[in-house]
């Protein structure tokens, strides 16, 4: 699930202004809240990535060609979390912390080759999850490194084995809140974990 670019939650969840509330003030409010949602990922600047050749078929090799992106949409929508200083940054034009690359994992393995060719590159590794963080953890810092390349563990999001005696469960990292209580429903058992970001966080990110 991508949340919305600009704010919090889905894209295709919207909620109507009241007809009762659409005032003078109301409308105003509403003509400028709207494009908001709009965005022209074009017009925002972002570093050229730096991930070389050699390095991008290796990794390519792993997730294949539909698992690495580099486009600036998908560069722009990983660069931030969701905190105040992240939204205010999202809406300047400018990124200076974009990831190089995005790569979408689906399974342990290929998440362990991922960073072994990262850790022999000298390429910095950020885990992304629901995008919801608000403490900056999904921002790329490079530092001395060569890139930074971004794990989007969204496709990692089954239930594996279930000991209902022992109340473990194998859950994938990129399951986000309501997908992990309704596989374990399933077994009959809850985690019983409800933080605020519960609808659109994931199981890694807690």
């Amino acid at each position: 699930m991508q949340m919305k670019w600009w704010g919090w939650g889905s894209p295709e969840k919207r909620s109507a202004m009241p007809e009762k509330v659409k005032t003078e003030l109301g409308r105003i409010l509403e003509c400028e809240l709207v494009p908001n949602e709009v965005v022209d990922f074009e017009r925002i600047e972002l570093p050229e990535p730096e991930l070389p050749d050699g390095i991008w078929a290796k990794l390519e090799g792993i997730v294949g060609s539909d698992g690495l992106h580099s486009d600036r949409k998908c560069r722009i929508l990983h660069s931030a979390g969701k905190s105040y200083p992240d939204l205010l940054i999202m809406r300047s034009g400018k990124i200076d912390h974009a990831p190089d690359a995005v790569a979408y994992p689906q399974s342990h393995d290929q998440v362990m080759r991922l960073l072994k060719i990262c850790s022999d590159e000298r390429i910095a590794v950020i885990p992304f999850g629901g995008g919801t963080s608000v403490v900056g953890g999904v921002e790329p810092i490079r530092e001395e490194l060569r890139a930074a390349l971004t794990l989007d563990l969204s496709q990692m999001n089954g239930l594996g084995r279930v000991d209902k005696e022992s109340l473990t469960a194998q859950l994938g990292p990129g399951m986000v809140g309501p997908e992990v209580e309704a596989s374990l429903a399933t077994c009959g058992l809850t985690l019983g974990h409800f933080p605020q970001s519960y609808e659109y966080s994931t199981l890694g990110g807690w």
